[in-house]
């Protein structure tokens, strides 16, 4: 006797029949923004107006600081001008 072999595997036809597939459709409440993923799987930020992504420093922007902060290397906005 083998074990689970009383287990329906779900690549296998239950008595030689095989079930109809279903088709299903998932309709969310809320819009989700695209992401874009590294090819290591991390999220890609692509900055809004308190960040600016930058992996070098490109010259000063009024208003920001190049650091290395929370959301990594890049401009962040300082609140001065």
């Amino acid at each position: 006797t083998a074990i689970g072999g009383n287990i329906i595997q779900p690549w296998r036809a239950i008595n030689g029949r095989k079930e109809k597939e279903q088709n299903i459709e998932i309709k969310f409440s809320t819009d989700f923004d695209i992401i874009e993923l590294d090819h290591n799987g991390f999220v890609v930020d692509k900055g809004d107006e308190d960040f600016s992504p930058s992996a070098t420093w490109v010259g000063r922007r009024p208003g920001f600081e190049f650091k290395l902060g929370e959301r990594g290397l890049g401009y962040y906005k300082t609140g001065k001008k």
